[in-house]
C-alpha cells in the first residue's frame, strides 16, 4: 500500500499450487497468465454466482444474514450464493472468472487490500455497499496487519454487468 493506493498484491493457494498478482495498472495473473473477471453469461443477478463474508463479530453477524437475505431473494437476488470463510480465496475465484461476486460486510482492512487490486487489475468493479470508491487509511511508512486490524472495511466486489445490481440489491444495508 503507497498513500491511499494498493499498488502490489501476492495471494497464493498452496493446495493448489496457484500464485496470484496483480500490480496496479499491470493486470492480474495466475501463474503468470493473464486473468479476468467474468459476468454471467445472461449478464442478469440472477443467475450470478456470490460469494459472502463477514467479519466475526456480533454486530456483522446480524447484518450478514440480512445481505444473505437480501441476496437470496429468488426473484431478486443470485442464483447461488457461497460462504466459503477465506476472503483470499473468494477474491481470487471471483479474479479468475470462477464467481461473478464477493460481497464482504465489515471486513478487515488487511484482509481485503490484496483481492481488491487483484480484482480490479482482472477487470472487475470495487465499491462499498452505496457504490462509492473505498476509502483506505491513508498509510504512511511500513504497515502491519495490526495498524489495520480496526479498519472495518464493507465492500463489493463484481464483474463489471453485475455491479449496479448488487449495489442496488445492498443499499438499504449500508
Amino acid at each position: 500500500v503507497k498513500g491511499e493506493n494498493v499498488v502490489l498484491s501476492i495471494i497464493t493457494v498452496p493446495l493448489t499450487g496457484e500464485c496470484f498478482t496483480a500490480i496496479h495498472g499491470g493486470g492480474a495473473q495466475r501463474n503468470g497468465a493473464p486473468i479476468h473477471v467474468c459476468d454471467p453469461p445472461s449478464g442478469q443477478l440472477k443467475d450470478t454466482v456470490v460469494v459472502l463474508s463477514r467479519r466475526a463479530n456480533d454486530a456483522e453477524i446480524v447484518r450478514h444474514a440480512a445481505i444473505y437475505a437480501a441476496m437470496a431473494d429468488p426473484q431478486k437476488g443470485a442464483r447461488t450464493l457461497r460462504v466459503l470463510n477465506s476472503a483470499a480465496g473468494d477474491f481470487v475465484r471471483l479474479a479468475h472468472g470462477r464467481t461473478h461476486a464477493s460481497i464482504h460486510n465489515g471486513a478487515n482492512a488487511y484482509d481485503v487490500l490484496p483481492g481488491m487490486l487483484l480484482v480490479r487489475e482482472a477487470g472487475g468493479t470495487v465499491t462499498d455497499f452505496s457504490g462509492n470508491a473505498v476509502r483506505l487509511p491513508a498509510v504512511t511508512g511500513e504497515i502491519s496487519a495490526d495498524d489495520l486490524r480496526d479498519t472495518p472495511i464493507d465492500i463489493v466486489m463484481a464483474a463489471p454487468g453485475i455491479h449496479a445490481a448488487l449495489v442496488q440489491r445492498l443499499a438499504q444495508l449500508a
